[in-house]
């Protein structure tokens, strides 16, 4: 078991003998240390980040708080491989598309230094990367053992750093490994020379954390983003050919109704150059935020039973929690029904990925297949 909250999990139950827990961003490798221990009979309760019972004690075992952060590469031995390609839709099948498309997952990024209030990242600021060079041989590796060209990143953002994420699409371009991968992407550290590298080395989706269109709420939540250049960035991204991915966020604090009717703007005037917009409700968890409520508007927080929500607030001066979770569901509503002229076509990885290598990414082609084919998508979420 992983994560924060099981000590009364495990007290309570005799079948969990260990947890996992880390401050420094190293979970994978203790898990994989417990493993290991286990596996070649030895006494894994000494090993760093691990939780066990003793004597009907909870036990910690310390963590370094400042550590180098270790990248595992994916191993997927063992696994029933052919279970996990997807198989083409009949139609494609018909104009001669037979293969079956495997799609992996691999990250080389933990974190973010972006501060934005209501993030989880916030609470523990950092960003660690792999060497890029170690990246693209683990990528060459995972694609010839695998028989794989398609990739699904799992980074916070593929540009955290400008230069990170230049020096990355170089190399994989001169790899010439013939790849797609899609990833998440920030409006910060980003321009057309990088743009073009990108889908250069294979980008085919990228997905934007915006959160919303209101400059006022994005100012609040300290993710202070020109709308203008959002607009210029997901028009270039659209014309070279990439798949545009949008998040937002309903219910943000002190959210008001002209800030809904911004983010409804937004999505309407976009229309051309986005793609699928991943819709969330908020939800006040781990962030800066959470820690110093007082001091971003907030107050009142309580843990509460809820099939969604971890706690319940009041804003100061604002709404309170009832009032405040009947604003949330509102807004998300409203920008379920603005968005569903564009999430009407769904969204499903594993079918974009094999449009974008069957049309040879011609997105306009690929975007009027995959309408086409959207019943496929339904079926498989």
């Amino acid at each position: 078991m992983g994560g924060h909250n099981f000590r009364k999990e495990l007290l309570k139950y005799d079948f969990i003998d260990f947890g996992i827990y880390s401050h420094n961003m190293n979970g994978e490798k203790y898990l994989y240390n417990l493993i290991d221990n286990l596996e070649n009979g030895r006494n894994p309760t000494k090993l760093e980040g691990i939780i066990y019972k003793k004597n009907k004690k909870i036990i910690y075992n310390t963590v370094q708080k400042k550590q180098h952060y270790d990248f595992p590469v994916p191993d997927f031995d063992g696994l029933p491989l052919d279970l996990y390609r997807f198989e083409p839709p009949p139609e494609l099948r018909e104009k001669g598309y037979k293969k079956k498309m495997l799609l992996l997952p691999y990250f080389f990024q933990q974190g973010c230094i972006n501060n934005c209030i209501f993030c989880d990242a916030s609470a523990h600021p950092r960003l660690a990367l792999k060497d890029t060079e170690e990246n693209i041989q683990d990528i060459k590796f995972l694609s010839h053992k695998y028989k794989c060209k398609d990739f699904f990143f799992l980074n916070s953002s593929i540009n955290s750093i400008y230069n990170y994420a230049m020096e990355f699409s170089d190399m994989l371009k001169e790899e010439n490994l013939d790849l797609r991968w899609s990833d998440c992407a920030m409006f910060k550290n980003v321009d057309s020379k990088l743009l073009k590298n990108l889908r250069e080395s294979g980008a085919i989706s990228l997905i934007w954390g915006i959160e919303s269109a209101s400059s006022r709420i994005l100012k609040s939540v300290r993710k202070s983003i020109d709308i203008n250049i959002i607009t210029k960035i997901l028009k270039e991204s659209s014309t070279l050919g990439i798949w545009n991915g949008i998040e937002l966020i309903a219910g943000l604090p002190f959210e008001k109704d002209e800030d809904i009717t911004a983010t409804i703007d937004f999505v309407n005037r976009h229309l051309p150059y986005v793609d699928y917009y991943h819709l969330n409700a908020f939800q006040l968890r781990a962030s800066l935020l959470l820690n110093y409520p007082e001091k971003y508007g907030i107050t009142n927080v309580k843990k509460i039973k809820h099939p969604y929500f971890l706690f319940k607030f009041d804003e100061i001066n604002g709404l309170e929690w009832e009032e405040k979770k009947g604003q949330i569901q509102r807004s998300y509503t409203l920008l379920s029904l603005a968005t569903e002229q564009v999430n009407e076509k769904g969204y499903n990885a594993h079918l974009l990925f094999q449009l974008y290598e069957h049309f040879n990414r011609d997105k306009r082609r690929i975007l009027e297949e995959f309408i086409k084919l959207r019943k496929y998508t339904w079926d498989l979420e």
